[in-house]
Order: C-alpha cells, then structure tokens, then sequence
C-alpha cells in the first residue's frame, strides 16, 4: 500500500511538470503612442518611446528605448537631419521604428510657409517655396522680423529681403450678424449683434518668448529689432587702444543669442574684438562683426558651442583672425573669411568640422596661414590657397580628413610649408606645388594614403639637395620622419598609391633622391637640372625616363638595377659624363648617347643583359670608356668605337660573348686598350687596331677564341704588353685595308 502511495505521488509530479509550459516572449512592437510625427534633432530623446513585450500568457510589458537596444550604424543616423527606418533589437526579436528630424531651421522655414499659405500669399508645396528662396549657391538662411516684414537673407549677403508683409498675415473680419427678427404684437424686434471675427483672424503676435505666435502654435521665427544694437539686453564692455583713436571690445556679459557688436562707441571706431572677449560662450548663435574691426583677438570666441553664424558688415576691414578665435566653435557654417584678411592665427579654426564650414572670399589677400589653423576641419572638402599666401604653417591643414581637392592660385607667392602642414589628408589623390615654393618642411605630406601623384618644384626640404646635409635631399623627408638619419627611407614613409612624381624647378637631383621608392614609376624632370646624383633612382619602379638637355652628369648607380626599357635624352644635350655603374642591370634593349658625352665610367652600362645595340650620336665627343663599362653586357651584337675615343678601359667588353662586330670610325685617336679589354668576346671574328694604339694590356685579347687582329702597326709595338694575345690569336701586321 505504501509503494502504490510513492508511485501516485510521482505519477502526480510527472503529469503537472509536463504540462507547466515556460513564458517567454511572443513579440515586440514600437507603442506608437509615444513616438510623434517630427522631432527637433536637438531635443529627440531615444528614452521617451516605449517598445511594449507581449509574453506567451498573454501579459504584456513595457520596456524604454536605450542605445543598446539599436545598431551603431542606426544610432549614427540620429545625428542627421532626415526621415530614418531603425531596427529595434530586444531579446533576440526586432520591430522597425521610424523617425523624423528636423532642425530648427526646418521648422522655423515650415510655419513661414504654413503662414504665407494661408494668407494666399503663396502657393504650391512647401518644397516648390523652400528651392524658389534658396538660391542657388546652397547658402543657409537666416530670418528677421523688421521694417513691417518677415525678411529673409542668405548667411553672408548683406541685403535682407522682404517675403511677407505682416499686415498681409492678419486674419479676415468675421461676417456681419444677421438682423434679430421682429418683435411680437407689432413691437419691433431689436437688431442683432455684430457677428464675431471669423476663424481665419488669427493675428500673429509677440510671444513671451520673443517668437511670433498665431493662435496657440509658436512659429518659431525670433521677432527680432528694427535697431538691434540699442535693443540687445546684454552689456559691452570697450578699453581705449594704443592708438588713442579707436576702442576694442574687452568683453561682453549678456544672454542674447542674436549679437551685433557696434561699429562705433563713444564716436570712436571699435577696430579691435579683444582676446577672449565672448571665450566659452554658450547662448550666442549669431554674430555680426562691424565694418571698422580690423582684428579678431586670441580665443575671442573660443568654444563658443552654440555659435553658427558668423557675419561680416559690408566694407569689412578686416586684417587678421587671431589664435584659437574661433576654436572648437563646433556648430559654424559657411563661415566665409573676407578677402581683406591678411593672417590667420595658429589653431584659428581647429574643430570646426560642418560640411564646407569655411572658405575664403574670391580676391583674398591672405598672407599667412599659422601652424594648425585648419587642423581637424573635417567637413573642409576643397580649398583654393590665394597667391598671396606666402607661409604654410606647421600642421595648418592636418587631419583634414574629407579635403579632396587642394589648389594654389596661379602665379603662387608661396614661400613656406610648415611641418605635417597636410598631415593625414587621407582624401587627396593629386597635389601640385607651386615653384615659388623655398622651404617644405619634414612630414609635410605624411599620412596622405589616397595620394597617387605629387607635382614639386624640387626633391626634398629646399632647391639643391647635394649642397645640404644628405637627408634633406631625399624624397622621403616630406614624407616622413628627419630621424632616420642621412640614410633615406623612401619605402616606408611614401604612400603606398603614390605613383607619379613631376619635378618642376630643381637643379640638382641629390644622391638617394628617390632611393627604394618602389610605388613610384613614373618620373618626370625639368629642364634647368644639371646634375642626377649617385643611387638617385636606384630601387624605384620606373620603366622609362627623358633626361632634359641641361643634364651634365649622371652619378654613380643612379639608375642601377631599374627596370628601365626606355631612355631618351632631350635634343642637345649638354650630358658629359655617365657615372660607375649608372645603368647596371637596366632592362632596356638599346641605348643612343648624346654627342656631347666625353665619359662613361667604369661598370656604367655592366650586366644589361638585354641590350642588343648601343650607338652613339654624329659627331660623338666620346673620350674614354671606363673599366668593366660593358663587362657582362651578353646581349649586345655590335660596336662602333667613336674616332674621339682615346682609351678603352680593362676589362671593358669582359663577357660580351654576343658581340660579332667591333669597328673604328676612321682617323680614330685611340692610344690605350686595358688588360683583359676584350676577354672572352668568343662572337668576336676581327678587329682592326690603328697605329695609333701605344698601350695594349695584359691579356686584353683572352678567350677571344674566334677572332682574328688585324694591326695597321708593322710590328707589334714595344710598350705593348708582352702576354697582350695569350691566346695566340692570329695577326696580321700592317694591315693598310
């Protein structure tokens, strides 16, 4: 009986556990409720709408929106003015959700035209009137209540235009009332009342909050002063400058958010807004600077958060914005520096990153742009530097991330560019120099990683790297770090795309100019460079390159181990001498050296094992040959000797085991051919040796297996010397053919 009582008892737990079920979430859904048809981007607030969680026992739960519950792609679209589909996540389920942001000026543009609109001032949609006030140069607007009108104005202009007349927006009279009716017993009946004003005489009027009201909605439009500078609430502080003939502004105390500082005071000019005169303002959204201010002092706005518009009076005299005036001023658009400003001050607009917040007025004569003055600008996308500015300082354009397009006006002035001036502007992918340009300091360009092409009046710091210590010479050095000593370290510190190098204005292309710059392949040289340094080229990417008229020499290696095909030499050349080993192991199949060339060094053209033929310009100045100068050059088939030719060095056509054919212009002049000078030329079948030759080397005819000497001498000549023909090559002496 006991065991049958557990077995039930067990039995009974079995049954309610299977069928208990667990309860868990069915769905998810936005309460629609909470969420409104538009929010002001300024004041949405993720945490006032509420996501209702049905459960599977048919409860129901609220849950607060919170950042965690969206992507971070989702959460980067509520900092932008527009209509967003988001995707909600919560417990593995997700619903969609859709907001609407505008910005106040969205607003405030909405209930103008709902005003217009209703006064039959205007028709169409609201967007056919927003593009018909807009203009075309995507300017923002700005909106005032004066002179009888609601005007408006592009942020910049000086002219306000009248779009509404406010008598225009008072509302119709309301209908007259209908006569009573007549009095009973012939007592005539009394007449009505006046009917009261109709539903559409709304008048606009003056809220407590400054704005224009119609009815209970706030249009949003500040009413505004006919004469803002007499009825601003807050105070100006004025000092007397040393000139004693005009004021600057020390400071101002006040909470207005529209500021119009005066153009005079006490009937002297204010020529000056002092340092930190409005520093760490944060009610100030508009200001405009008087015609008479000829300078902006340090931090005078300096993070001034809420500020937007900046505007200058017509006939501004401007001369200069001074350090941090405008730093961290966040929330500036279309700041336009007027033309008549001569200097900006180091950090002047650091963090100023809205789209195309800044740009220089046409006719600028601006003169000096100061270390960091644009630094972290990140909506500057094009700039054009006028041709007065002669300093670029340090950082001034760094970490300017969107600026894709950098121009220097014509006939450019330029002196100076800073250290790391364009430091990380990952978004310019060509960029030209002007030739006025002197100095270009270290890091220059550093960082720049969509740069494909760099045109530069000279390789390195200044004009003339050879005559500076050896690391200023060097391409590398604008593009990256002086710490790595003389020794240049052009494949780490240039950009990888960068591709296309054009020099403009040099003289002298320094040793190691463009040592290991491996992304490089195209290289263009100016006329007026008279000097190609050694290993100037060594290690580069290049496969051809015209050498301009004015060269005079090419050192050592400059083009050693290249994969250069082509080489072409500008009509006249002036080159006379090619250095050691300048086109060793070069690729390319034939070579013509100029007439003027006097020298080619020892190993100069070495180890060019595709080089089939090599000739040499009418009328050839062609002195000497160096040592090894065609040592290995297995490829090459023929040689005619220029009759200048006096000396032919040792070991000079070692290896050329293809060469068939050597010949001697007539008249020729030569006097010396090196030891082992035409060693294992097996192709080699003859050779003419004029008497001229007083010097013949140890075994310069070595391994020559095929060929026969023919010597215009009658004998062999004492000075020659004695193992000169160690293979007992046949000769014929005094051959007159």
């Amino acid at each position: 009986m006991k065991r049958m009582f557990i077995l039930l008892v067990f039995l009974l737990l079995f049954v309610v556990s299977g069928c208990s079920e667990e309860t868990v979430i069915e769905s998810i859904v936005v309460n629609d409720a909470t969420v409104l048809d538009t929010y002001m981007i300024d004041e949405f607030e993720l945490e006032n709408i509420q996501l209702v969680v049905h459960y599977s026992d048919g409860s129901n739960d609220l849950v607060m929106l919170s950042e965690d519950l969206l992507s971070t792609n989702d959460l980067a679209l509520l900092s932008i003015v527009g209509v967003h589909d988001l995707t909600v996540y919560y417990e593995g389920l997700s619903t969609e959700l859709t907001i609407s942001l505008v910005s106040e000026l969205d607003a405030t543009m909405e209930q103008i035209y709902l005003l217009g609109f209703e006064a039959n001032l205007v028709t169409g949609t609201y967007e056919d009137w927003l593009e018909s006030i807009q203009g075309n140069d995507g300017k923002n607007v700005a909106l005032r209540v004066a002179e009888g009108y609601i005007q408006w104005q592009l942020v910049g202009d000086s002219i306000w235009v009248n779009l509404y007349a406010i008598e225009d927006l008072i509302g119709a009279q309301g209908d007259p009332g209908v006569d009573g009716a007549d009095g009973i017993d012939g007592v005539n009946g009394a007449n009505g009342f006046d009917g009261t004003d109709g539903i559409n005489g709304l008048t606009p009027f003056i809220g407590n909050n400054g704005n224009w009201w119609i009815g209970d909605i706030d249009t949003g439009v500040f009413a505004g002063y006919t004469d803002l500078t007499i009825q601003q609430t807050g105070n100006f502080e004025f000092a007397v400058n040393s000139d004693g003939q005009s004021y600057y502004l020390v400071s101002y105390m006040g909470n207005d958010r529209y500021v119009e500082i005066p153009n005079v005071y006490n009937g002297y000019p204010v020529s000056e807004i002092g340092q930190e005169a409005f520093s760490n303002n944060t009610i100030i959204e508009s200001v405009l600077i008087p015609a008479n201010v000829k300078k902006i002092g340090s931090r005078a706005f300096y993070q001034n958060s809420k500020l937007v518009n900046v505007v200058f009076a017509e006939g501004t005299q401007l001369e200069e914005i001074g350090t941090q005036a405008f730093y961290q001023a966040t929330n500036i658009e279309d700041f336009v520096i007027p033309a008549t400003t001569k200097t900006l001050g180091s950090e002047v607009f650091y963090d100023v990153n809205k789209a195309d917040a800044v740009s220089l007025e046409t006719g600028s004569q601006l003169v000096n742009i100061e270390a960091s003055a644009f630094i972290h600008c990140a909506g500057l996308s094009e700039i054009v530097i006028p041709n007065t500015v002669l300093y670029i300082g340090n950082y001034a354009l760094a970490y300017t991330i969107n600026l894709s397009s950098v121009t220097f006006e014509e006939n450019s002035q330029l002196q100076h560019i800073g250290q790391y001036a364009f430091n990380m502007d990952i978004s310019i992918a060509s960029l030209v120099i002007p030739n006025s340009v002197q100095t270009i300091e270290f890091g220059a360009f550093a960082g720049m990683g969509s740069l494909t092409s760099i045109t530069l009046p000279f390789v390195g710091r200044v004009r003339d790297g050879s005559s500076y210590s050896a690391q200023f010479g060097h391409l590398e050095y604008i593009f990256g770090d002086e710490s790595f000593g003389s020794y240049p370290a052009n494949n780490y510190f240039i950009p990888e795309l960068l591709n296309t190098v054009i020099i403009t204005d040099e003289t002298t292309i320094g040793d190691q100019a463009f040592l290991n710059a491996n992304t490089i392949s195209n290289i263009t040289l100016n006329h007026g460079i008279t000097e190609i340094g050694d290993e100037a080229f060594v290690g580069t990417g290049i496969t051809s390159i015209l050498i301009p008229s004015t060269v005079q020499s090419i050192g050592s290696s400059a083009f050693s181990g290249t994969d250069l095909t082509e080489i072409t030499f500008d009509a006249d050349s002036q080159l006379d001498s090619i250095g050691y080993s300048s086109f060793s192991s070069c690729d390319f199949v034939t070579f013509t050296v100029p007439a003027s060339v006097t020298t080619i060094g020892d190993f100069a053209f070495s180890y060019t094992s595709h080089m089939t033929t090599f000739a040499f310009e009418a009328d050839s100045q062609l002195e000497m040959l160096g040592d090894y100068a065609f040592y290995s050059a297995n490829a090459l088939t023929s040689f005619d000797l220029p009759n200048s030719v006096t000396l032919i060095g040792a070991y000079a056509f070692y290896g050329a085991i293809n060469m068939a054919s050597f010949t001697l212009e007539s008249e020729s002049q030569l006097m010396t051919i090196g030891e082992n000078a035409f060693r294992q030329t097996i192709s080699l079948v003859s050779i003419v040796i004029p008497n001229t030759v007083i010097n013949m080397g140890d075994n310069a005819f070595l391994d020559a297996s095929a060929i026969t000497i023919y010597a215009r001498a009658s004998s062999q000549p004492v000075s020659w010397h004695v193992n000169w023909n160690p293979s007992a090559r046949p000769v014929i002496w005094g051959y007159i053919g």
